[in-house]
């Protein structure tokens, strides 16, 4: 009544071969699908150094996009300008480094005076974030959103990424230089 007992063979009998163009979709295969297009004639200013998507809510996820001279929002799959007025000037050999903290958007490049912010439901283009100036880069590590410019590091005030005042109050906002023998300050991560 029993199979005969044969653990070193597999369960799947005859030739198995690669199927390609097409994804595994509820026990059959089914065509891949393409690329879906920005509508006709929609297009940012400029070639495209970052972006990333963050989500909103539970359920909303909102996509932005920079060049060198503006940030976008792709909305309806059309880039929307939503940069501060007047524009930025950012290296077009570096990147726009995006970070999301609570329900705002933080976006940096090198050549571009201030880290720029965007909130949820309130803004409407990104704006100047006082406090840490000139960034290569933004990344949050924990409940802190950290800065960094060439050899110097900045973060926030504690789970309050707009307080960046070193010794004001209860602030434990900071900045510390990082050893020049490791090099420039590129990307982090937390």
């Amino acid at each position: 009544p029993f199979a005969e007992w044969a653990p070193d063979q597999s369960t799947v009998a005859g030739v198995a071969a690669e199927a390609k163009g097409v994804i595994y979709i509820g026990g059959r295969y089914a065509p891949d699908k393409d690329f879906i297009a920005l509508k006709a004639g929609a297009s940012i200013g400029g070639t495209a150094i970052g972006g990333a998507a963050y989500h909103q809510d539970g359920v909303n996820v909102r996509t932005f996009v920079g060049d060198e001279g503006a940030l976008y929002e792709i909305v309806a799959r059309t880039p929307q300008d939503v940069s501060k007025i007047g524009g930025y000037a950012a290296n077009p050999d570096w990147v726009w480094s995006f970070e999301q903290f609570g329900t705002s958007i933080f976006a940096t490049a090198r050549g571009v005076p201030n880290v720029q912010y965007y909130t949820f439901g309130t803004s409407t283009r990104f704006a100047d974030l006082t406090g840490p100036g000139a960034s290569d880069g933004v990344f949050r590590i924990r409940e802190h959103l950290f800065s960094g410019k060439t050899f110097t590091m900045k973060y926030s005030d504690f789970n309050n990424p707009f307080n960046w005042s070193i010794g004001v109050g209860a602030s434990v906002a900071g900045s510390f230089d990082l050893p020049h023998d490791g090099g420039l300050f590129v990307r982090g991560f937390g």
